[in-house]
């Protein structure tokens, strides 16, 4: 017993040393993001074509710096996105990220499960540090009781061609955030999986019928949320990228060899399209899975045990939870580890449903009182025929009936394939006393009693079973769907209300995505209108409790439409109306139209060239939505509002064609005409120099770059940068371009007129320095102190020197702020002139 004691204090202490490990060690600061930025734009800028660069700097701690290997590169509005892997270290991955202020990424070493984070504050400053490899991605999800799906070229044929109706499945039309059931292929590019390389992931293996079945399992999973869980890519296109995700059901694991599906943490959100991976067989390993990886994109853990360690637990009795592995449990539900030895209690519903991810919960479509309780809706004949949603823990629905009294029998059902809500069914009489409960072993419930003559209600709930600790499950996960059948005795015939959809006309046409507005009238001869509810076929659209009647269906992807409209009175009675049929379709959509304004057809420039170029875009139905610039066939920029510029730097000697492509809202594009350019190669000095950048860029003491057509030489190792020819103690003259004689004589008056000054000390530490200048008793010399901009200077002084050859001047620093600054002297005589940086402490 000792033994075992002291076992588990050892285990108990290596798990909170495993947890506090990554806490413990400190962040790596590396400098603003515009200097990250600047660190890694010169490797990266090697790029031709996508084609791979070594060499880029990815440093994470004071002692280990790693060498990337860049696959992918996107610049755009002056951000840069990089995507790769570490140089020699096999299954690693690096991302990075930096826009203005702001910079994410992350550098991942699966074999020894390793992850770092790179991150910013509010103020723009970078850093990097190690974190938890599950923070950043699943890793090491099992593959489903089916096993993995086999590679298209392992299989005796290529997939059947899915049937198109089970590629316009929706479970929640116009909700606020989409998530993609990808099942017929999809060529993927520009994101992290495969380092940045492109993946052409091949058609799910499963079949027509087990399609269906996975877009039940996982639509049930998702119903709590405003999400609308879909198989349709033209309703998905509609959504903002950071309001969906796709979730790619495929035999092509390139992504995660081995596993059975893989996703990134929070990255429903990160604007990119992104997607996560499933690559089981089989209804429950694919459904599982495709439910898990999409939590996963919407900021969810998993969810293991400490005791046994292990990172998935695979749930007790009939429930596993969802970020476990809920594979062989028929009941699967998001948790907040109140299993025992939980290593994970994490809210995963709160998480969900954050305005981080933007969609939230559903609307509670019943009120939870008697007092806010809706009619249970039946027909003339007694039948019962209602349906509702647990969205949250604490719902309840409340309904209400009159009977005449007799035998009444009610039927509560979750979903009719893989539910999620175990029912608790309760009848009250007129004042709200409980009459009985129903709450058998199993999900379902019923109700069988006789009443007498009156007014009663019956509410529906999630419940929980057995011990959550040990065998069962809490009320938390119970959520889902439900549907209320059975009969009533009515006694006097209760006349049905009457409805007709006044709007849209049947047969009326719409362009994707479509907003159609929706009305109805509705009317009861003997009592009053309680609700009316829209269908497309047998999906709910919303629920209106009062009179207008009306609802505006947004994002309606392509395809045909059937409407209806059912009313239900103060009595339970209800009435469908005739059905509306509608289409929707991507014809009529105008292309944009777009053509490049500068340069001109067949300009010429000379290396090394900066060639301005802008474009000019419209749509005549619509709006633009980005414009692309090509060299060629690779993409130079892409740019999402106007003005349509960009200029492309540093181009080499060479003939070149440019042309732009305009993208509309709906995703219609169009081409500009050709523009050819020619670049020659700059004459004499300027032969291979840079053009010269403005800041951000930094020149260091010694470097050259062009401007004007005129070669300088960098006089400063500053923390800024200047324009040529504005501060002459920052940039020198050498000469034009052309004419190596006459930028040889500038270059050598130039030196002549140089002078090399000293600083004493430096950095400055007091009020004074001692400047070390010479020339000839009686020379006057100008000493002055300029910002590091150059644009004015902070102090100046005269010095009327008194010996002759090098000696020493005292300049006063004490009203000089700390920082960097530029000391410059001119020599009023000789005409020499000098500059340094100083940093005041």
């Amino acid at each position: 017993m000792k033994t075992r004691l002291i076992r588990l204090v050892m285990l108990a202490l290596l798990l909170l040393a495993g947890i506090n490990m990554y806490g413990q060690q400190k962040p790596l600061s590396l400098g603003t993001t515009q200097q990250l930025l600047q660190s890694l734009q010169q490797p990266v800028s090697k790029m031709v074509r996508q084609q791979s660069v070594t060499g880029v700097p990815l440093k994470v701690s004071a002692a280990e710096t790693f060498l990337g290997r860049v696959n992918f590169r996107k610049a755009e509005n002056g951000d840069e996105r990089i995507i790769g892997e570490i140089a020699g270290t096999p299954r690693s991955s690096f991302f990075i990220n930096v826009s203005g202020k702001t910079l994410t990424g992350n550098i991942i070493l699966y074999n020894t499960k390793k992850a770092y984070q790179y991150y910013s504050d509010d103020n723009g400053n970078a850093y990097v540090k190690e974190t938890d490899i599950n923070k950043i991605v699943c890793i090491d999800y099992t593959t489903g009781p089916e096993g993995a799906s086999a590679p298209v070229s392992a299989r005796a044929q290529t997939p059947l061609a899915i049937d198109p109706n089970l590629l316009k499945l929706e479970s929640y039309p116009g909700a606020k955030g989409c998530i993609l059931l990808d099942f017929d292929g999809q060529y993927v590019s520009g994101t992290q999986w495969n380092n940045g390389n492109p993946i052409n992931a091949q058609p799910s293996t499963l079949t027509d019928a087990q399609i269906q079945e996975v877009w039940e399992l996982i639509s049930e999973d998702y119903q709590p949320f405003h999400v609308n869980i879909t198989t349709n890519e033209t309703v998905f296109n509609t959504y903002a990228k950071n309001r969906r995700m796709r979730v790619i059901f495929t035999p092509t694991n390139t992504a995660a060899p081995g596993a059975g599906g893989v996703a990134y943490l929070g990255s429903f959100s990160w604007n990119d399209d992104t997607p996560c991976w499933v690559f089981n067989n089989g209804v429950k390993g694919a459904g599982e899975a495709g439910t898990h990886e999409a939590g996963h994109t919407v900021g969810l853990n998993h969810d293991g045990r400490t005791s046994p360690s292990e990172a998935y637990f695979a749930g007790h009795g009939s429930w596993a939870p969802i970020m476990g592995v809920a594979y062989t449990k028929p009941i699967g539900h998001w948790s907040k580890g109140e299993y025992a030895n939980a290593n994970n209690t994490e809210n995963d519903l709160a998480i969900i449903s954050s305005a981080t991810y933007g969609f939230g919960y559903r609307t509670d479509d019943y009120g939870n009182t008697t007092a806010t309780a809706s009619p249970l809706a039946f027909d003339a004949a007694g039948n019962v025929k209602t349906s509702g949603l647990i969205e949250r823990t604490a719902d309840i629905d409340v309904f209400s009936f009159t009977t005449s009294g007799g035998n009444i029998s009610l039927n509560f059902n979750p979903a009719a394939r893989h539910p999620d809500l175990d029912i608790l069914a309760t009848l009250y009489n007129s004042t709200g006393g409980v009459v009985t409960t129903a709450n058998p072993a199993g999900l379902p419930a019923s109700i069988s009693t006789n009443l007498a003559a009156g007014s009663y209600f019956v509410s529906v709930t999630g419940t929980g079973a057995g011990n959550p600790s040990t065998d069962g499950y809490s009320n938390y996960g119970s959520l889902g769907v439900y549907t209320i059948s059975g009969t009533i005795p009515r006694g006097s015939v209760n006349q049905p209300p009457s409805v007709s959809i006044t709007a849209p006309a049947s047969g009326t046409s719409y362009t994707a995505p479509a907003t159609v507005n929706i009305q109805a009238t509705a009317s009861d001869a003997d009592g009053t209108v309680s609700r009316v509810e829209f269908f497309n076929g047998s999906t709910s659209l919303a629920v209106i409790n009062a009179a207008p009647y009306t609802y505006t269906w947004n994002n309606v992807g392509t395809g045909s439409y059937t409407i209806t409209a059912v009313a239900t009175d103060d009595k339970g009675a209800s009435t469908t109306s005739s059905p509306v049929s509608i289409s929707v379709n991507t014809t009529g959509n105008q292309p944009p139209s777009v053509s490049i304004t500068s340069p001109a057809n067949n300009a010429s420039f000379t290396a090394p060239a900066s060639v301005a170029i802008q474009a000019t875009a419209t749509d005549s139905d619509g709006s633009i939505a980005s414009v692309e610039f090509f060299n060629g066939g690779s993409s130079l920029a892409v740019v999402n509002t106007p003005p349509f510029s960009y200029t492309w730097s540093n181009v080499t000697a060479g003939d070149y064609v440019i042309t732009a492509k305009a993208t509309d809202n709906l995703g219609a594009t169009a081409t500009s005409a050709a523009v050819n350019i020619k670049v020659t190669s700059g004459g004499g000095n300027c032969a291979g120099v840079p053009a010269y950048q403005p800041y951000p860029k930094i020149y260091s003491k010694g470097e050259r770059a062009v401007y004007n057509n005129n070669l300088y030489e960098c006089q400063s190792d500053g923390i800024y940068n200047i324009t040529p020819g504005s501060a002459w103690w920052w940039w020198t003259l050498i000469g034009p371009c052309s004419g190596s004689s006459a930028a040889q004589t500038i270059s050598r008056d130039a030196d002549a007129h140089q002078e090399k000054i000293s600083v004493y000390p430096n950095p400055v530490t007091g009020d004074a320095v001692q400047v070390q200048i010479s020339g000839k008793p009686g020379d006057n010399v100008l000493i002055e102190i300029w910002s590091m901009n150059g644009s004015q200077p902070l102090s100046r002084q005269t010095q009327v020197l008194g010996a002759k050859g090098s000696q020493g001047v005292k300049l006063d620093v004490s009203k000089v702020p700390a920082g960097s600054w530029i000391i410059r002297t001119s020599n009023q005589q000789s005409g020499k002139k000098g500059s340094l940086k100083i940093i005041k402490l």
